[in-house]
């Protein structure tokens, strides 16, 4: 009995000192990093070149500030500009970008892992050309979708993205009528952990395509991998939507089809890049359908549609409650 007394005691000791010695390092830890952060400061030319080095094009930053959150130790680059290959026009700014330091992690791996990235204040531009491939604007535009392919190659590889009120413009050049889609407040929250991730995207319309749009995203697999055994689930709630301005060439099974004013919110869920199952609600007002041509050209009017949806695949195809 003594015996285990004393081991127990030995054990108790060794554990206390143990913790104690790991809290003291942990505070000479702490208190080292909050003494050298704001020294990163003084490496802004070296930062902006390591940025634009990694980018491709000349990148300037106007301040460099650091600072703490919580725990986590940030970088926080402030009127940052993406330069043309020349370096002599801005194509890009940002208002803030912060990064935020996985020390731990750089420990560990002994190299740089952010937890978190924020960029605030972006006016950004994406068009979709005639071949179907995405540009970002300001970025050197090499044709097909390997620019695209790598910018979300690294999206998905980090720990925590967000974009903070911030502006975005979509152009698609194959729809001749369409008007720039342009977006205000756009709010972007991107989490990995591992095969799971997570979106949330909120933004404002313009007023001739209606109010607000959100989204939510839930994935399970690899979002850059043939989509067999990848599940996703997406909900998407819209508010006063006019799909007529949105999206002035809109045709369902060969019969144009415009609606001034919907609310809706839809659950979706899909397993293997096929869509299983589509549920939620909507409220439809000021509805045109519309086929045919010349003289056998026919359209139809409905004042208002709402109810609920219910459709979900099953082995026979589809079955839908409405």
């Amino acid at each position: 009995m003594k015996t285990l007394l004393s081991i127990l005691r030995y054990t108790w000791v060794t554990a206390w000192y143990a913790i104690a010695v790991t809290v003291v390092l942990l505070a000479v830890l702490f208190s080292g990093m909050r003494l050298l952060l704001p020294y990163a400061v003084d490496y802004r030319s070296e930062i902006q070149s390591e940025l634009s080095h990694y980018i491709g094009q000349p990148v300037n930053i106007d301040t460099l500030d650091a600072e703490w959150q919580g725990l986590e130790p940030s970088l926080v680059l402030k009127n940052v500009t993406l330069l043309d290959a020349r370096g002599e026009m801005a194509v890009l700014q940002f208002q803030k970008i912060r990064l935020g330091l996985d020390w731990l992690a750089s420990i560990a791996l002994r190299d740089v892992v952010f937890s978190g990235i924020t960029l605030v204040g972006l006016d950004l531009t994406l068009t979709k050309f005639a071949d179907g491939h995405i540009a970002l604007q300001g970025l050197a535009d090499r044709g097909g979708n390997q620019d695209l392919d790598a910018l979300t190659g690294w999206l998905f590889s980090q720990g925590e993205l967000r974009i903070e009120d911030s502006d975005l413009t979509w152009i698609d050049q194959r729809l001749t009528n369409s008007p720039k889609l342009q977006l205000a407040d756009v709010n972007i929250l991107l989490r990995n952990e591992g095969r799971q991730h997570w979106l949330d995207v909120s933004l404002t319309l313009p007023e001739y395509a209606g109010e607000s749009l959100s989204l939510s995203v839930e994935m399970e697999g690899d979002p850059l991998a043939p989509a067999k055994g990848r599940k996703t689930r997406v909900y998407v709630e819209g508010k006063a939507i006019n799909f007529s301005g949105l999206l002035p060439e809109l045709q369902i099974s060969g019969i144009e089809t415009g609606v001034e004013h919907a609310d809706f919110q839809l659950w979706m869920d899909w397993r293997n890049g096929e869509i299983q199952k589509v549920r939620g609600a909507a409220d439809l007002k000021a509805i045109t359908l519309a086929g045919g041509q010349g003289a056998g050209r026919v359209r139809h009017s409905v004042d208002k549609l709402a109810g609920q949806i219910n459709w979900q695949r099953d082995a026979d195809g589809w079955r839908f409650d409405g």
